[in-house]
């Protein structure tokens, strides 16, 4: 619906409405009694008004040049008057609007205000959330640090327990080279002996076997002697083979010990290479002891050849003793015949 605008009669009937009411009529009250039109198209019309007002002076039994004089008076008059009151109402316009753009300009700092204090709380709000999300996360990085601490500890713990197992095979280790350098020397030692004793057997045989023709006792005391003596190498042999089997047994707990090791190599990564080290050291023993268990059966295969070789020995003194003793008895009956015949 089309607005209706402010007309001539309009403003007339209420700018007198307002003065008999004993208001001056301005425009604004007469806008805020029409209750519609703008300044722009009241002004106009009030000031039309306003000059409608100037009605005849009753000049009464003035005469008739003082009354044109009062009349021109009066007309001058209200023609200041009415240019006072119209520049009042420019000027009142004027300070309104100016009044009006500084409320505006208010309203809108205000306004911007009110956005930047919005904005300041809304940063308030983000930095107490991002506060309370680092807060969360500090509190998160603490149980995670304990945890690790925890972890740290219990891996200090491992390590402690595996470098002690580590002193514990180096000691087991320097044991066994220790008790296997013994083993050496003392095989060396007992190698000598055997050599020396058997030089001596075999010197002994030879005296025996050259002195055989002279003496059947002496014959006799030696097969008691290579008696003793195969006795004593068999004996040495059932050593050699209890050595052999204690060797063995180290083999196997060594062996035992390497597979525990590998077991905690794979428990824990990172003592993996100090491990694999002593893998490493472990297996060399297993292949030294094996290479010198082979020495030892090569030693055996050795002592048994020479147990055949003296059995066989004893086996030829054996048969060379029964044909002394067949020679002896033959001579011993050729005497008797040769007594015989001289009888």
């Amino acid at each position: 619906m089309a607005r209706i605008g402010v007309t001539m009669e309009d403003v007339s009937q209420a700018a007198a409405e307002l003065r008999d009411q004993g208001q001056s009529p301005t425009v604004d009250r007469v806008r805020e009694y029409l209750g519609r039109g703008s300044k722009s198209t009241i002004t106009p019309l009030l000031r039309q008004w306003r000059q409608q007002q100037n009605e005849p002076v009753d000049l009464g039994e003035l005469p008739e040049d003082i009354g044109r004089a009062v009349i021109a008076l009066h007309k001058q008059l209200q023609a200041v008057a009415q240019q006072r009151i119209n520049t009042s109402e420019e000027k009142l316009e004027q300070e309104k609007a100016h009044w009006q753009e500084s409320i505006e300009e208010l309203t809108q700092q205000s306004t911007q205000q009110q956005t930047e204090i919005e904005s300041l709380n809304r940063q308030l709000k983000a930095s107490q959330e991002r506060e309370q999300n680092l807060h969360e996360r500090l509190q998160t990085q603490q149980v995670q640090l304990a945890a690790t601490e925890a972890q740290r500890e219990a891996a200090q713990q491992e390590n402690d327990t595996l470098q002690k197992l580590h002193d514990q095979q180096q000691q087991e280790s320097i044991a066994l080279r220790e008790q296997f350098e013994h083993y050496q020397e003392y095989s060396a030692e007992e190698r000598r002996k055997e050599k020396e004793e058997f030089l001596h057997a075999r010197r002994q045989l030879e005296e025996s076997l050259g002195s055989q023709r002279t003496s059947l006792e002496q014959a006799n005391h030696l097969n008691t002697h290579l008696q003793q003596e195969l006795s004593s190498y068999r004996t040495k042999q059932d050593n050699w083979h209890q050595q052999q089997l204690e060797q063995t047994a180290q083999i196997e707990k060594l062996k035992i010990q390497h597979q525990n090791l590998s077991e905690q190599l794979q428990i824990s990564t990172e003592q993996k290479a100090a491990l694999a080290q002593q893998h490493t050291e472990l297996q060399q023993q297993i292949t030294t002891f094996t290479t010198k268990l082979a020495e030892t059966n090569g030693q055996n295969s050795q002592l048994s050849e020479q147990t055949r070789s003296l059995n066989e020995q004893l086996q030829q003194q054996r048969t060379e003793m029964q044909l002394v003793a067949t020679s002896k008895i033959q001579l011993e009956a050729q005497l008797e015949a040769l007594k015989n015949r001289g009888d």
